[in-house]
């Protein structure tokens, strides 16, 4: 049986389409640690910006892995004395998706077809890389 990504927003870059590899729900006791760790991290952040930053995760869509990898790179890579919201919610890590044309073209060109995988968004069928 395939794996089914059920209603996921694919972007399209760089000339391929692309879909986050962070799935799965928010919860407010994730919500709480991550936001205590930006506290401690950046105790200049203003109340005001935890209100806004939670408000910005849930209407983003995020998980409780995407936040808690959002926190750990902006206390890593923040190149300011204190980070922005866009610095938490522009956090994602992506996986190609392949059409089968382009599967065939890359089986045709060396590839092996074991090499990738199908997936389900939207009802739509698309190939990963394993």
């Amino acid at each position: 049986m395939q794996p089914s990504l059920k209603s996921t927003q694919i972007t399209k870059s760089n000339g391929g389409f692309y879909v986050s590899i962070y799935q799965g729900e928010l919860q407010g006791s994730t919500i709480a640690k991550c936001c205590a760790k930006v506290k401690a991290a950046f105790p200049a952040l203003m109340p005001g910006f935890y209100d806004i930053l939670i408000d910005r995760l849930k209407d983003n869509g995020f998980s409780d892995q995407r936040l808690i990898d959002a926190v750990n790179n902006a206390i890593d890579n923040c190149q300011y004395p204190t980070p922005t919201i866009n610095q938490f919610i522009s956090f994602d890590k992506n996986e190609r998706l392949y059409s089968y044309l382009e599967v065939c073209n890359a089986v045709n060109d060396g590839d092996k077809m074991c090499n990738y995988e199908i997936v389900e968004i939207n009802e739509n069928k698309y190939w990963i890389k394993k």
